[in-house]
């Protein structure tokens, strides 16, 4: 008996792959494995392709094209043989490929986020995949997939203009292999975020491909960026500009004197989406203004995070102790039904709170969250680890370390280099923002604007500036590189948004949002990031410890033939910037009375020398690590300093036990240590505070070109300087030399998914395999739990357990079913924090539901081809007229991407802001035998 659907479908979309496996070629009978219970049906698909159709309805001839030529003929004989004897088409392989060329070694960096107007690149160094010389491949970049979408959908369709680049490796080294994949604005980098309902993402996710068999299909033998959680790359929009969301704003109302706040310092103004009702709750972002300064001066901040969809919030401020961040955070909480009408009940997540200061009100958040840990403080509506992140700008430190301390919240730092409120003098510990900087424990970044004053942060009165200094900037130019550095900061804390961390690292010379041009000199922006994570770190100096000159602090010997060298606190010693020997640290802002940061200084003056850590057994295998990073900074004022602005660079080398080495410039990356600010005061001299920033390089950079050096036995790490490796003089200060896998700040916890839809239909008489994707994130699968439950028209749930495949990918398997039956299922998980999940989430309380069937589409079309639609249209028309094209998704509201993601589709006019002018367009279909 046979059960039939014949179904005829007109839409534009004419058949989805659902969920269930996608059988490998070779696996003619089905049963998701090539083996020897295959051959039988392999010569009945190669000499009788109809009498395999009726004895494997569920299957596809297609199966039997083992070497994917489209065809099944005696050509596929020995593929078919080398797959049941192991030796098939290879595995996938899984490689770095997207980034950037560089002009000095490593000649290629390899990234997470492009912004869209930016080239992208290919690289393949030929000395670590050696099979690649001589080979043809044509290279695709995709919208992103998991690993279990792969597997039941493996067909590439390039998301570029110009489609699939078709390029031959080729030469010896990584130069030799570089090839530029996308040209500007190629990609689309909306981001539909469900929750907000609209494109209000950062990052278009996509995976390179290197198609070597050139079957347009990812399959054994091909090269991919992405099979995995994290996409290949990341394709970012102009952070500076507006989300698409409208934005509405309440004026001042009171909260009355709740929660500790003085009956003078009530009032708060806010900023929400407008279509807030139709959210789930949303991350909350309370802002605190400063001494002299008013909470209704941050309203650039408030549009343009609601603009993204969240919640902002700005207060009037009292210093405390207690800070009235503390009473204001619980009190929109606690009167979020009154609020507004109402119309925030329910919407605040109270799990996810950003605390932002200005000045005083910098200080403020950081005393609020050590109130809080103090117990000075206890919360109604919230805890301290709702606290996601402290972004505080240009603080004072008033208090000391036992008062103006971070703790171990995610912390972020602001610093104006022209500040003359703040100022940074070192003749003040109140006017020194790195203090609270370096008391934070975990997470912490710093990000300094040179030619910026006190008065540009906040949307307020321009002047008075309270600036000071050359090559200053205004208040647009700051606020561009402020808001266009707070969407990804706080997508990357709140969200665990991938591609965001970039923006907190990168040479800003490199790297920065669209919207900031770099081509004006005197933007000059420089970032510290220390990862805060409990595991995946080892410090291998960070001079809080073995305080000897010839001792790290992981206990490994140190050696130097540089210049002056001194261990100590980063402390400036007197009150002014004056370069003088007896004061080693000056200009080091980063520690005061009572704080333990602590760095070393050098010197050299036109010699080749150099500073080298021994690294000890425990820390060897530097191939375990994402990157090798450090901070450091110019020593402000001093000659050698002062004698040649601009960024200093030297040379990492790594050296294993055999004693092969490889080395790195640091300015290979497109920077190297700020000058400081060239700010006059506080001393003779000219130049401010150091101004510290991070230098990120991953080890793997050290293999490029066969350096042949061994990356799993690294005994020491040298920093090299002088005019044979960079810049010919300096005096540096440098700390927190570390290994790090830059593991994230936000918890993602597990989730479950299928790779595509239920299927609809699954064939009668035969197991149904079905895939389902079990993302652990930062929790783990209890061992045992994936479990798929089924009943079979009513009866009693039972239950199998999921077999794992590979990576995030398990798979269920239905019973053979009969005609007539109606399969109900649903699948359960449990993570060790995450606990019990459930797919759909209702689990049997609406389960999924498939017929039995074979479903048999009779026409299907996505555009991806010319099928012979034709257009008619009006001779008058001047634009608008139907063209079959990838969406460009232009800022005009124009749609991000076609409806089912295979790329093309007919749209009017693929321009921006192009309507449908002049007459009617008609797109008519070619004649359909139906």
């Amino acid at each position: 008996m046979k059960c039939m659907f014949n179904l005829l479908v007109a839409t534009m979309l004419l058949s989805v792959t659902g969920g269930a496996y996608a059988f490998a070629p070779g696996d003619l009978n089905c049963d998701g494995a090539a083996n020897v219970f295959d051959i039988d049906p392999f010569v009945l698909a190669l000499v009788d392709a109809e009498g395999y159709a009726a004895s494997f309805p569920h299957c596809d001839v297609m199966l039997a094209d083992t070497n994917g030529d489209g065809e099944v003929n005696v050509f596929d004989i020995d593929p078919f043989v080398e797959i049941l004897v192991g030796g098939g088409p290879g595995e996938i392989v899984t490689a770095q490929l997207a980034g950037n060329s560089l002009t000095l070694y490593p000649f290629f960096e390899y990234v997470k986020a492009f912004n869209q107007n930016a080239t992208i690149e290919l690289a393949i160094d030929p000395t670590q995949h050696p099979d690649i010389a001589g080979r043809t491949a044509d290279v695709y970049i995709v919208e992103h997939k998991s690993a279990g979408l792969w597997e039941i959908d493996p067909e590439l369709i390039d998301m570029t203009g110009d489609g699939p680049l078709t390029v031959t490796f080729g030469g010896e080294t990584i130069q030799d292999n570089t090839f530029v994949i996308s040209g500007p604005n190629e990609l689309n980098a909306a981001v539909f975020d469900p929750e907000t309902g609209d494109f209000t993402g950062l990052g278009a996710p996509y995976d390179m491909v290197v198609d070597f068999d050139r079957d347009g299909q990812l399959s054994g033998g091909d090269y991919i960026d992405g099979l995995g959680r994290e996409a290949g790359l990341y394709v970012v929009h102009d952070t500076t500009q507006p989300g698409p969301l409208a934005v509405t704003d309440v004026p001042s109302y009171s909260v009355g004197p709740v929660f500790g706040i003085p009956g003078s310092d009530t009032n708060e103004v806010l900023f929400y989406p407008s279509d807030i009702a139709s959210m789930p709750p949303r991350p909350l972002i309370v802002v605190g203004h400063g001494g002299g300064h008013n909470y209704q001066w941050y309203s650039h901040i408030g549009h343009h995070m609601a603009s993204y969809g969240y919640i902002v919030m700005s207060h009037m401020n009292c210093y405390g102790p207690p800070d009235c961040t503390l009473g204001h955070t619980d009190a929109i909480l606690d009167k979020q039904d009154q609020i507004a009408g109402g119309v925030l009940n329910g919407k605040i997540d109270a799990s996810r709170i950003i605390w932002i200061g200005h000045s005083l009100g910098g200080m403020g958040v950081v005393g609020a969250f050590d109130a809080l840990m103090d117990g000075e403080y206890t919360p109604t509506h919230y805890a301290p680890d709702s606290i996601v992140l402290i972004s505080s700008m240009l603080p004072n430190a008033m208090g000391g370390p036992s008062e103006a301390t971070p703790h171990h919240a995610n912390f972020h730092l602001w610093t104006a280099a022209g500040d003359t409120d703040i100022s940074g003098a070192p003749y003040d510990d109140q006017l020194q923002t790195f203090l609270q900087h370096d008391r934070a424990t975990k997470y912490r970044m710093s990000t300094v604007l040179q030619g910026v004053g006190h008065a540009w942060l906040h949307d307020g009165p321009a002047e008075p500036s309270y600036f000071d200094g050359p090559c200053a900037l205004n208040k647009t130019i700051t606020h561009r590189i402020q808001l266009g550095l707070f969407l990804p900061l706080i997508k990357y804390f709140a969200e665990g948004n991938v591609p965001a961390s970039d923006f907190l690292w990168r040479q800003y010379e490199r790297f920065h949002p669209i919207g900031v041009d770099t081509s004006n000199p005197c933007v000059v922006v420089s970032h510290e990031y220390r990862n805060g994570a409990d595991e995946g770190n080892f410090f291998i100096d960070d001079y809080q410890t073995g305080t000897a000159l010839n001792v790290s602090s992981s206990g490994g010997s140190v050696t130097y033939t540089v210049h002056n060298v001194v261990e100590g606190n980063l402390d400036d010693a007197n009150g002014d910037f004056t370069w003088s020997s007896g004061d080693p640290f000056n200009g080091a802002t980063h520690a005061s009375t009572g704080d333990t940061s602590r760095g070393v200084v050098f010197d050299w003056n036109g010699e080749n020398v150099y500073y080298e850590w021994e690294v000890v057994p425990a820390a060897r295998n530097f191939a375990a690590y994402t990157y090798l990073a450090f901070r450091g900074a110019q020593c402000t004022r001093h000659p050698y300093t002062t004698a040649v602005l601009g960024d200093l660079t030297f040379t990492v080398t790594l050296r294993d036990t055999a004693g092969t080495t490889s080395s790195i410039n640091i300015g290979a990356y497109g920077g190297g240590f700020e000058e400081p600010y060239q700010r006059m005061g506080a001393g003779s001299g000219v130049g401010w505070h150091d101004d510290f920033e991070v230098i990120r390089i991953r080890p793997t950079d050290f293999l490029t070109n066969g350096t042949g050096l061994d990356l799993t036995n690294i005994v020491a790490v040298r920093f090299n300087f002088g005019p044979a490796w960079g810049s010919n003089e300096g005096r540096i200060v440098l700390d927190e030399l570390m290994l790090t896998n830059d593991y994230p700040a936000y918890f993602v916890p597990m989730s479950m998914v299928l790779p595509g839809a239920a299927p609809e239909f699954v064939p009668p008489h035969v197991p149904t395999h079905i895939n389902v994707e079990i993302f652990e994130g930062d929790d783990s699968v209890v061992a045992g739990s994936p479990t798929i439950h089924y009943r079979y028209n009513g009866g009693a749930w039972l239950s199998a357990p999921l077999e794992r495949v590979a990576g995030e990918l398990w798979r269920g398997t239905l019973p053979a079913p009969e005609c007539g039956d109606a399969p109900e299922y649903y699948f359960t998980a449990q993570g060790d924090v995450s606990g019990t999940l459930y797919l759909p989430p209702s689990g049997p309380g609406n389960p999924y539901v498939s017929y039995v069937g074979n479903y048999i589409p009779i026409l299907e079309d996505d555009f991806e081809a010319d099928s012979g639609w034709s257009v008619q249209s009006d001779a008058a028309m001047t634009s608008g007229i139907w063209q079959r094209a990838i969406p460009g998704g232009w800022a005009d509201n124009s749609p991000p991407h076609d409806f089912d993601g295979s790329g093309r589709c007919y749209v009017t006019d693929n321009r921006p802001t192009y309507d449908v002018d002049g007459g009617p367009t008609h797109l008519i279909s070619p004649l359909l035998d139906l």
